[in-house]
């Protein structure tokens, strides 16, 4: 009689996890499916952004010759055309 009960309650609780599992996968596919479109669209409008940099003519030069020279200050540069 015992051994009875145990497994009744081990088959109410296996059941149990099946429903909770069954009830959680239908709520993810249901996200996926029907609700999809809005979050990947909320997905890139949080995540894409265009920002438009205006460059400051030469400073991509004389940051490098800076660091060159630091690197190595026994090297001439000529920047003569």
């Amino acid at each position: 009689m015992r051994e009875k009960q145990i497994l009744t309650r081990l088959y109410v609780v296996v059941a149990l996890l099946v429903v909770f599992s069954i009830a959680i996968g239908a709520s993810l596919v249901k996200t996926q499916v029907s609700d999809g479109a809005k979050y990947r669209k909320l997905a890139l409008e949080r995540t894409e952004k265009i920002v438009t940099i205006e460059p400051s003519r030469g400073a991509c030069i004389q940051t490098t010759v800076v660091y060159w020279l630091l690197l190595f200050p026994d090297m001439r540069l000529d920047l003569t055309l």
